[in-house]
């Protein structure tokens, strides 16, 4: 196996493997690991011929849902540059997997999860997340905890409206009822005690009042007059690029309190709007996260950036990829954007629409791209027999961008397992240019 035949595969050269987007978490779990392997062998040892850990990943209790167990444990798979099996294991809820193979660390290999998932209306979903060019490491998937097990809501009213409400902006599951003007809310708790902001437009008025009620129990229901709510009368205008669609939404968070976002605007529109307005309250949120996406044709960007100062121009760089082979056999792409790490995403749908399937792929950024989906279809025949390579067919390609640096295990835990990764918090603005 030499330099030439990993660089043909999307892998960079031996060489200067990982050099430049090499994250320092990462450079000190590969060498302590070298190091660890290094002080109980021999210096002549070939390093192929010794077991290594590739990969471990500890699961919690009850991770793992009841519609995705229905149809069996989900699966790790580690496989060599030419996509053969390396190790296999089960996902098991309660317990760690330590995969181990004779095989050099230093060598390629990609990691592939697959998940199967049951819908409500008994489609099944075959997942694969493969991730490429990847080093040992140590994941840990944590459910996280139920804040408020006994459902506990809040209740109020507001009364004397005049009018119909609308806009009506607000975080967590719940709704309203009117009668004569008066609105019933009923919204489920995040946790207890809980924060709850709310906010609407009357249809009598060019301005948007609200709501902001602190350290809610759910043991008591409020009453409010509608003339006594505070209002925002001067919104944010924000500017946007060019664009067939646009959608935004605005968070904001308590410097207290930030695993608990508040949902302060959220609008879209067709036809190209170049401005919204956005009302958001005063000297109450220090923090923000600004969830925007953009289509142009076939192009959208989509942006999460996290600030404690809401710009009123929205801009995106200039992204660009040319896919010159979308099979994947041998999908083939360039691009000279500056971005950290890509994904790939192949998809079908069977005739009937009872079992679809979607493959993606991650690396690292690369100029030139490469991808041969590993050698793992026999997992698809298990639920279609009659299923070839060649069905599974390009959706889309990403280019990812981080303002701040995000180690590799970082992406990958937060791409594939929705995990608390520390990447959800060290980024100021990820970027992601999509081309279907």
């Amino acid at each position: 196996m030499n330099d030439e035949a990993r660089s043909t595969t999307g892998s960079l050269p031996l060489g200067i493997r990982k050099s430049k987007k090499m994250k320092p978490i990462t450079a000190l779990l590969v060498f302590s690991v070298l190091l660890s392997n290094c002080s109980n062998n021999t210096e002549d040892e070939n390093p192929k011929s010794v077991e290594s850990s590739l990969l471990t990943i500890s699961i919690s209790e009850n991770y793992f849902i009841d519609r995705i167990l229905e149809l069996g444990d989900p699966k790790v798979f580690i496989t060599d540059i030419n996509g053969n099996l390396i190790s296999e294991g089960n996902l098991i809820n309660g317990e760690t997997i330590e995969l181990k193979a004779i095989y050099d660390i230093n060598d390629y290999y990609d990691v592939t999860i697959m998940i199967k998932e049951k819908g409500l209306g008994g489609q099944v979903s075959i997942n694969f997340q493969t991730f490429n060019n990847v080093e040992p490491y140590h994941y840990v998937l944590e459910k996280l905890p139920n804040k408020n097990p006994e459902e506990k809501t809040i209740d109020f009213c507001i009364n004397n409206v005049g009018g119909q409400l609308s806009e009506i902006t607000s975080t967590g599951a719940g709704g309203w009822s009117n009668s004569n003007g008066d609105y019933k809310f009923n919204y489920r708790l995040n946790k207890i005690p809980d924060n709850f902001y709310i906010s609407f437009k009357n249809s009598s008025e060019n301005f948007i009042r609200y709501l902001w009620l602190k350290n809610v129990d759910g043991e008591h229901k409020d009453t409010f007059m509608f003339d006594s709510l505070d209002k925002i009368e001067d919104p944010i205008i924000i500017s946007y690029p060019e664009n067939d669609f646009l959608t935004v939404g605005i968070e904001g968070f308590l410097s207290s309190d930030l695993n608990r976002p508040q949902s302060l605007s959220y609008k879209y529109q067709n036809g190209g709007l170049r401005e919204m307005n956005h009302f958001i309250p005063k000297d109450i949120f220090e923090n923000y996260t600004i969830y925007t996406g953009l289509r142009r044709g076939k192009e959208e960007y989509s942006t999460v950036e996290k600030t404690n100062n809401i710009e009123f121009n929205h801009t995106i760089p200039s992204m660009e990829i040319d896919i010159s082979n979308p099979n994947n056999l041998a999908f083939e792409a360039t691009s000279p954007s500056d971005f950290d790490y890509f994904s790939t995403e192949f998809r079908y749908n069977s005739p009937n629409n009872d079992v679809n399937i979607r493959w993606s792929v991650h690396g690292l950024a690369q100029q030139n791209i490469k991808i041969s989906l590993p050698n793992l279809f026999y997992n698809i025949n298990d639920e279609l027999s009659e299923f070839i390579r060649d069905d599974l067919t390009f959706n889309s390609m990403n280019l990812i961008h981080h303002d701040t640096a995000i180690s590799y295990t970082d992406y990958i835990c937060g791409n594939i397992f929705f995990n608390d990764c520390a990447s959800s918090e060290l980024f100021s603005k990820r970027i992601v240019y999509t081309k279907r």
